[in-house]
């Protein structure tokens, strides 16, 4: 026999024992940092059970301190109260006025010109399937390019790309 054969079973189990201790520690060390950043995006106001919440919380990567989240939070529109105000009926940039414009130069004679770009995200995601497909591109990857544009207007901050549970509650209750 060898004299690198010293080790009895009884060791090599401790040593096991040993190492895989060290391996639970290590992930537990890992996790501090990410826990550390779970608090204070969630002491800085950020929901993070939405979607766009949870996208915020997972690639953040600046200070942990409350306006450094609050900034970053707010240039990417997560902020409450940051959102820009509803526009108001009849005002330019909103559908009623680009109606109203139109039936003026219907009026008047002339070609009415709508703008053929849709504003709300489905339809700019199911625009951009079809011009995939147009294209000649499979169905699997159009689909694909028909969420990639919806999951863009999403991080835009488009309302129409972001379910809000609470807001269509109310809307269910005020149609009752």
């Amino acid at each position: 026999m060898s004299e690198d054969q010293d080790t009895t079973p009884e060791d090599e189990a401790a040593e096991a024992d040993h190492i895989k201790s060290l391996r639970e520690k290590a992930k537990k060390a890992d996790s501090v940092p990410a826990l550390e950043r779970k608090v204070a995006v969630l002491e800085a106001g950020i929901n993070t059970s939405t979607p766009l919440g949870q996208m915020f919380l997972k690639s953040y990567d600046g200070e942990l301190t409350p306006e450094a989240i609050t900034e970053a939070a707010s240039a990417v529109g997560l902020v409450e109260g940051q959102a820009d105000p509803d526009p108001v009926a009849g005002e330019p940039g909103t559908a009623e006025a680009a109606h109203q414009e139109a039936r003026s130069r219907l009026n008047q004679g002339d070609a009415a010109a709508l703008d053929e770009t849709p504003d709300n995200a489905p339809d700019k995601a199911f625009k951009a399937y079809n011009d995939a497909r147009k294209r000649g591109t499979r169905t699997d990857d159009a689909r694909v390019e028909g969420f990639k544009a919806l999951i863009q207007e999403a991080a835009r901050g488009n309302p129409t790309a972001i379910f809000d549970d609470r807001q269509f509650a109310q809307q269910i209750e005020a149609n009752r």
